[in-house]
């Protein structure tokens, strides 16, 4: 019970602190930044590691909570980041607290040299601790991602090891929360390989692994918690995933292999395999045909599994909409590619379903209706 008064003690001085210091340096001219870091001197040079950890803790609290109009200059912005970094390892693991005022930093409109980038994400990531993190300190990693990504996308492109980087740091997650910005990280980051932003051929090297850190999570099971935050829901996961798998053109191959896996694993439910053949619709769209065909065999079948599979009172002529889509997308592939013998390729696949199931009408007419519509 004591122990509880002193910790809620601590948060009221704390918090007291904060707000006291926050007022003083917005509207206080005589109140700097160098004057508040450098009153912490004395617990900075402590030899108590608490008394540093603490001092430390209130330097954060402070810049942290600066309102988001102050007028901040480029040197203190830089001087704050090289302070915060060389005392990054006071704590034994990543803290909250450094996190968040290192994200703040970066928020302004400030634009810092690349030389404190550099050191900003070799302290962070080098050592790829972010998934031993706690949840709150992933969640502020990847926001600090985030704004590197969409800021300072011209520094990381001369770090080689960014890629190495990046892939440690989001391989593996598994909170909601958190994939929602991951998902979105993992997008952000194919577009700078796309734009010429970043070396293409190093995306080309690691394309395999960058693609099975978000397979891993097809298709997404997802579960609503009422404790969770309501925003989250299925819906968005699996539209961030399966942005993430058509994120670049390589991803092809695997794509169709991982449709393919999917559609012929007994474990997934009828309602599933439907949501996979929406998907496979949408990947016939976006990847070129000639990275198709050497899967349409296993594709249809995967799809004709789906049809013998309805009840036995489904009715013959019915045939779900993501099915008519993924069929009708397919022959669309090659109705507009170049790739020879394509009316030949387009009769096989139709033929593949006219054999598989009895219709009240062709579905070769109906598929063909379908791509002219």
């Amino acid at each position: 019970m004591n122990g509880d008064k002193e910790t809620i003690a601590e948060v009221d001085d704390d918090l007291c602190f904060v707000n006291q210091w926050v007022d003083k340096l917005s509207h206080g001219k005589s109140f700097t930044l160098r004057v508040f870091v450098e009153s912490f001197q004395s617990e900075m040079k402590s030899n108590n590691r608490e008394k540093r950890e603490n001092g430390l803790k209130r330097i954060c609290l402070v810049i942290s909570k600066l309102p988001q109009n102050y007028p901040w200059e480029l040197p203190h912005v830089e001087l704050l980041m090289n302070f915060f970094l060389m005392n990054y390892s006071i704590f034994d693991t990543p803290n909250f607290f450094i996190l968040t005022v290192l994200k703040k930093l970066l928020m302004n409109n400030l634009h810092v040299k690349s030389s404190s980038i550099d050191s900003l994400v070799d302290t962070l990531f080098r050592q790829g601790q972010v998934q031993t993190c706690a949840q709150r300190e992933r969640f502020v990693f990847y926001q600090i991602l985030d704004l590197l990504l969409n800021k300072y996308s011209k520094e990381l492109s001369t770090n080689t090891y960014f890629i190495s980087y990046f892939m440690s740091s989001v391989s593996g997650e598994r909170d909601p929360r958190c994939l929602i910005l991951v998902f979105r990280l993992f997008c952000t980051f194919f577009k700078h390989f796309n734009s010429g932003d970043f070396q293409r051929n190093l995306l080309d090297l690691y394309a395999s692994d960058l693609f099975d850190i978000i397979a891993c999570y097809y298709p997404i099971e997802f579960n609503h918690n009422s404790r969770e935050r309501t925003e989250i829901t299925r819906e968005l996961l699996v539209s961030g995933c399966e942005s993430c798998l058509l994120a670049d053109e390589e991803f092809a191959p695997f794509v169709f292999e991982l449709i393919i896996e999917k559609l012929l694993d007994s474990e997934y439910s009828t309602d599933t395999k439907l949501e996979i053949c929406s998907f496979l619709a949408k990947a016939c769209a976006f990847f070129p045909c000639y990275q198709l065909i050497d899967h349409i065999g296993q594709l249809c079948a995967g799809i004709r599994s789906v049809l013998f599979n309805f009840p036995n009172d489904t009715r013959d002529d019915y045939i779900p909409e993501s099915i008519t889509a993924a069929v009708s997308s397919i022959i669309k592939a090659f109705d507009r590619s170049n790739i020879k013998d394509k009316r030949q390729h387009i009769e096989s696949i139709c033929h593949e379903f006219i054999e598989s199931k009895t219709f009240k009408f062709s579905l070769n007419v109906f598929f063909f209706k379908k791509i002219n519509d």
